[in-house]
């Protein structure tokens, strides 16, 4: 997973009301990594690509363990929703484990469209409290 990726556009929310939910599927998942069959990186004390099992496990709030995985969210000041998201990193990792794991809490039609240098694109799409994999489809008339 060595792919260099570009966020190109979103959609995403979380309801405030939500978050510690959140947190603790995103614990979960690194608590069940091992089964995932996604390799540990002993010396880097790492479950998935890039991602420090320790410091997601010590996350005291949603806001460090998603910085942990190279995203952050963007955050509604009036009513403390997430309404965004961005990418922090370069690189393709293991991140639709964590799409997979907080999409039962993510809105319906949320969804997260990256590129990569090869320009192929797909998006992130949450339904039905699932994630998908989908590819991005440019027609031209």
């Amino acid at each position: 997973m060595s792919d260099y990726i570009e966020l190109k556009q979103s959609e995403f929310f979380i309801a405030k009301k939500n978050f510690g939910k959140v947190l603790k599927a995103i614990k979960k998942l690194m608590a069940k990594a091992g089964e995932l069959g996604t390799g540990w990186n002993k010396e880097e004390g790492r479950h998935f690509a890039w991602v420090g099992t320790k410091e997601v496990l010590a996350a005291k709030n949603i806001f460090e363990a998603i910085e942990e995985w190279r995203w952050s969210f963007i955050v509604d000041k009036n009513n403390g929703n997430i309404v965004g998201i961005k990418f922090n990193g370069e690189k393709l990792g293991d991140d639709f484990y964590l799409f997979e794991a907080i999409a039962p809490f993510v809105k319906d039609g949320s969804f997260i469209e990256i590129s990569m240098r090869d320009n192929a694109d797909w998006r992130w799409v949450f339904i039905q409290g699932g994630c998908l994999d989908k590819p991005v489809i440019v027609g031209y008339e």
